[in-house]
């Protein structure tokens, strides 16, 4: 985003807030992924987000996640 020097810090925590509503594994998963594969030819930094990934899929927030879009309501996750 580009925003007038005014807005940075609102629109900031803004974009922190809707991170921040996400699941505490996903979101620590993402984070070390980009670390890891900013510096890495697009093919091996695609690795690591896939291996970073696969970490989060039986997770209990993953399975929260789902089903709280199933049942159409707000997750409640737990950061396991």
């Amino acid at each position: 985003w580009v925003v007038p020097r005014s807005d940075l810090l609102p629109e900031a925590l803004e974009i922190a807030g809707r991170i921040a509503r996400n699941g505490p594994v996903a979101v620590r998963a993402a984070k070390l992924a980009l670390l890891k594969g900013a510096s890495l030819p697009l093919d091996k930094a695609l690795e690591v987000e896939k291996m970073y990934y696969e970490k989060t899929i039986y997770t209990e927030d993953r399975l929260e996640g789902i089903r709280a879009f199933l049942e159409k309501r707000v997750p409640k996750y737990k950061g396991k």
